[in-house]
């Protein structure tokens, strides 16, 4: 599925769905228990999203995942600033639901 996705971006080529390929990857990653890479390819949706999204539902996830990886790898301090991130798009967002993923 990841590979069908990247081909369709890249015929398309918009920000958004770098931002979201880079999200799946590290969501991906995150599940399959390799901390570290998923963290790369979160902080890279991260960066892409806040041009693009930055209080969007899509936004609130990146930031989320990106938090849980960093906690997971120790980095405590970007951790708390990415999952506080999370939490104040969340009580922002005034449609979809109000959780975290």
């Amino acid at each position: 599925m990841l590979k069908e996705y990247e081909e369709i971006n890249t015929r398309i080529s918009d920000a958004w769905g770098v931002a979201m390929l880079n999200y799946l990857r590290g969501k991906f990653l995150f599940y399959k228990g390799d901390y570290q890479t998923a963290t790369a390819h979160l902080q890279s949706a991260h960066e892409a999203m806040q041009k693009v999204s930055p209080n969007s539902l899509e936004s609130k996830s990146i930031a989320y995942f990106l938090g849980r990886a960093e906690f997971s790898t120790g980095q405590y301090e970007q951790a708390i600033r990415h999952l506080s991130v999370a939490l104040t798009i969340n009580k922002q967002v005034k449609f979809g639901e109000n959780i975290l993923d």
